[in-house]
């Protein structure tokens, strides 16, 4: 979910496509569309995403765990940066934490814990919704 709360990301789990659904008032999921498009080795069919839950930054960035590492998708659905895990270790899922949100922790599919510290602060689910201000262009 983005940081304002108004929409939600989902990943198909055999694919490079991602989607984009705008949360109604009342929870519903409006206007699916694929929008996001994932990276992916040469050799294989997918982006080998393992936790479909990917974590927005304050400033519309969505941090998404794939077998690339973390691929860090722009608020127009492009990935822009890929943050390789070393040895080339699988990303299984993510999140935001530390002071000011500034840390990202990623579970690798070898079972351990990375962190790297961050300059866009991740926008917990918990946290108070607040507004994304994005420049045109």
């Amino acid at each position: 979910m983005t940081g304002d709360g108004n929409w939600l990301a989902a990943f198909e789990r055999k694919t490079t496509r991602g989607f984009s659904y705008q949360i109604g008032r009342d929870g519903e999921l409006n206007y699916k569309q694929t929008f996001y498009v994932l990276h992916k080795q040469d050799a294989e069919d997918h982006s080998g995403s393992l936790d479909a839950a990917a974590e927005a930054s304050r400033f519309g960035y969505l941090y998404v765990a794939t077998a690339m590492g973390v691929q860090i998708c722009d608020a127009n659905g492009r990935t822009g940066a890929i943050l390789p895990l070393p040895q080339g270790v699988a990303a299984v899922s993510l999140c935001f934490g530390g002071p000011e949100f500034k840390t990202l922790y990623v579970l690798g599919s070898d079972g351990k814990i990375y962190m790297r510290a961050m300059q866009n602060p991740g926008a917990g689910a918990f946290r108070p919704l607040v507004p994304i201000l994005t420049r045109a262009g």
